[in-house]
């Protein structure tokens, strides 16, 4: 894995805020013709309208946004919610909504009408500019046991216990007792927890409909999308998308691969942390 995408923004969550000030008046006590007196019948000045400042706004046709997914236990259905938003995420911005002049959405029979991927629309205008070149890469909250190795423990921790560092997916559970007490797991079928995914980026995939079978991995550590035409330099270590489609479903599949089973001690600050600004952190915690 490769923590730096080469083109484009800096990866990360994407907020896009846009600030105007416009002549406001900055205003303490009760102030009149005459400026406010305060204490001692002193007089303040009166308040004055603030400067106005002027920004030059460019349409943002290049994105990478960055995913940090909690896989500890009990987020599965959590990210089934994710994976279900992912579709309009993509089309949201990649094939705007249609609005009027008012910023009001365009219906038509019902149905919002949306532009198509270089911004035209049968009645109005969209919303937003299309984007263009967007990247979409995956981390997750598991770094592992933070010091500790009674938990949380990977195939290389030391005196690592197989039911600590894998998800037992067929079998009874007694017959996951009794293998516990022989540590011969040769009945039962398993997968890696992934308790320590190390602040990179994944690529293991897994089926929506069999969260919890076998990964697999794509060639590439993040999505890379632009549509026919587009100008957008080739992905490097990338995974290059020819269409919003296997965008979509590579990146749900991604959400899924993310597992369920992961490290308890959540690090969603520090994993994405790690990624963006500090990609070559301590490996191990020792005593």
């Amino acid at each position: 894995m490769s923590s730096p995408i080469v083109s484009g923004a800096a990866l990360g969550v994407v907020v896009a805020a846009l600030v105007v000030f416009d002549g406001a008046c900055l205003v303490s006590g009760d102030a009149g013709d005459g400026g406010a007196s305060g204490n001692n019948g002193a007089s303040l000045p009166r308040s004055q309208p603030a400067p106005a400042v002027g920004y030059s706004v460019l349409p943002i046709q290049k994105i990478d946004i960055l995913f940090d997914v909690d896989n500890s236990s009990s987020m599965g259905d959590k990210q089934a919610y994710l994976e279900e938003a992912i579709p309009d995420l993509i089309t949201r911005i990649t094939t705007p909504n249609c609005v009027d002049s008012q910023g009001n959405a365009i219906l038509n029979n019902g149905t919002q009408l949306t532009s198509d991927s270089n911004g035209n629309c049968a009645m109005g205008q969209p919303e937003l500019t299309p984007v263009h070149d967007l990247h979409v890469g995956v981390v997750t909250s598991s770094l592992g046991g933070r010091g500790t190795t009674s938990i949380c423990q990977t195939m290389a921790t030391p005196g690592a216990q197989p039911a600590d560092y894998l998800e037992f997916t067929s079998g009874t559970y007694q017959q996951f007792l009794l293998d516990d007490e022989t540590g011969n797991f040769a009945d039962l079928t398993s997968i890696s927890k992934n308790n320590d995914d190390q602040g990179h980026l994944i690529n293991r995939t897994g089926t929506p409909t069999n969260p919890d079978g076998p990964t697999s991995e794509l060639v590439g550590n993040f999505l890379a999308w632009a549509p026919p035409g587009s100008s957008a330099a080739s992905p490097v270590n990338g995974v290059s998308e020819a269409t919003t489609v296997s965008l979509v479903t590579d990146f749900q599949d991604i959400v899924v691969g993310a597992g369920a089973f992961g490290c308890g001690i959540e690090s969603q600050l520090e994993s994405w942390y790690r990624f963006l600004i500090q990609p070559d952190p301590y490996l191990t915690i020792t005593a």
